[in-house]
């Protein structure tokens, strides 16, 4: 068995958080993970659909079903056999355009709700089975240059922390933590710049 988690801070606004100021004390739970070896990177999509156009993500394209003639993403997970759960803090095109149709799109509480998804999946009888959180935080609707926006992207990083804690709790708890790729990414990669989690010659 095995089980693949996907954490990715889902907004370009909000991925810029890295380079406006990145204090120690704003991600706890985000600096211990990196201190026990974790790998951060930048190549991942940051939905399970892609966007063509957005956050350098033309590589994903068509590949995660957002086209009219490609096959929705939901279906290709079906078909090899994978359980999976979507959730996401904002109504977004993705979700239908991938042919998600039992995504939980939460507000408060979603780190709740990530727990949840954990057991429900530790308990699936699919050999191998996938959680995506896509999280954009109070940064959703955020515009504008920094550090004119500080406030509003330390919130979001809180939050996006508070997910990461949330699953590696529900991990422990099941017993899966040791199994488990655990993915943590955002547009770019960029907020993680100056926590010094990336090689800068990359």
């Amino acid at each position: 068995m095995s089980l693949q988690v996907v954490l990715s801070l889902d907004h370009w606004n909000a991925g810029l958080a890295g380079f406006c100021g990145g204090e120690p004390l704003l991600m706890p739970r985000v600096d211990r993970l990196a201190a026990e070896s974790a790998v951060f990177d930048r190549h991942f999509s940051v939905s399970p659909a892609g966007d063509a156009s957005v956050n350098g993500r033309a590589w994903a394209g068509g590949g995660w079903g957002t086209g009219p003639i490609a096959d929705p993403a939901a279906r290709r997970f079906g078909r090899a056999g994978v359980a999976a759960e979507v959730l996401t803090d904002v109504e977004t095109e993705w979700v239908r355009l991938a042919g998600w149709e039992s995504v939980r799109v939460v507000g408060e509480g979603l780190e709740d709700a990530v727990e949840e998804a954990v057991q429900r999946l530790s308990e699936a009888g699919a050999e191998h089975r996938l959680l995506w959180v896509a999280v954009s935080g109070p940064a959703e609707g955020v515009d504008g240059d920094w550090p004119d926006n500080l406030e509003e992207l330390d919130s979001a990083m809180t939050t996006f922390d508070r997910v990461v804690g949330a699953a590696l709790d529900g991990l422990v708890r099941t017993g899966l933590h040791g199994e488990t790729l655990l993915v943590v990414t955002g547009g770019r990669g960029a907020w993680l710049g100056d926590r010094g989690f990336e090689d800068d010659k990359r």
